[in-house]
């Protein structure tokens, strides 16, 4: 499983990307402020994201 932490046209969204058995399971979130986006991704590795 990877995470990444993207920007497009002054938003911010965060990816996941987990391998299944044969494929790549690729979910992202919507755009969003940067305030948002950096909880959010404060709160996935402090393992606390719902």
């Amino acid at each position: 499983m990877s995470y990444e932490f993207g920007q497009a046209g002054g938003r911010f969204a965060i990816q996941r990307t987990v391998k299944a058995a044969d494929d790549l399971i690729v979910e992202r979130t919507p755009l969003m402020r940067f305030a948002e986006a950096d909880r959010l991704w404060s709160a996935i590795f402090a393992g606390v994201a719902r």
